[in-house]
């Protein structure tokens, strides 16, 4: 017979799943950053900078994984479609293979990421999940903040590469 699960168990583990896929999606934007800083040195203080931030996005949602796991009944789901995060992880990952294998020039590495971190941002990130603990709000605003930053340092990226 299958194990029933309560309403509060069922909605913790989407939760858990959920920031599973955003601690997924975050450290395969750091290693395509990372890759992306070896390939293309001259412009590798941009993607090594980018790749610290998407590193401290992992570790930030890691908090949050903790967080639920600790206090579930303080969270709950937002208005967010995490088929967004996983189409996007794994065209993330698909260009990370372009990329080593020397089959991506840097201007289309740029726009790609560009593009993908304006799909994260209309997304809403920011309001996948509901919680009243302002602390973690904030640091979840903060990631949304910072990949706004990231789409701006993107596009005049691709503005010097055009010239």
């Amino acid at each position: 017979m299958p194990m029933v699960r309560e309403p509060r168990e069922e909605q913790t583990k989407q939760l858990l799943d959920l920031v599973d896929l955003f601690i997924e999606n975050e450290t395969a934007m750091h290693r395509y950053y990372e890759v992306c800083a070896t390939r293309f040195s001259e412009s590798g203080a941009v993607f090594s900078h980018l790749a610290r931030q998407e590193a401290e996005h992992a570790d930030l949602f890691r908090k949050v994984r903790a967080s639920i796991e600790e206090k579930p009944e303080l969270w709950s789901l937002g208005r967010y479609h995490p088929q967004t995060v996983r189409v996007t992880m794994n065209e993330v990952q698909g260009q990370i293979r372009e990329i080593v294998e020397g089959r991506t020039n840097r201007f289309y590495a740029v726009t790609f990421i560009r593009d993908v971190e304006q799909s994260l941002i209309e997304s809403d990130l920011a309001n996948a999940f509901e919680t009243s603990l302002q602390d973690m709000r904030s640091r979840i605003v903060i990631v949304q903040n910072q990949t706004l930053q990231h789409r701006d340092t993107l596009a005049a990226l691709v503005e010097r590469l055009r010239l």
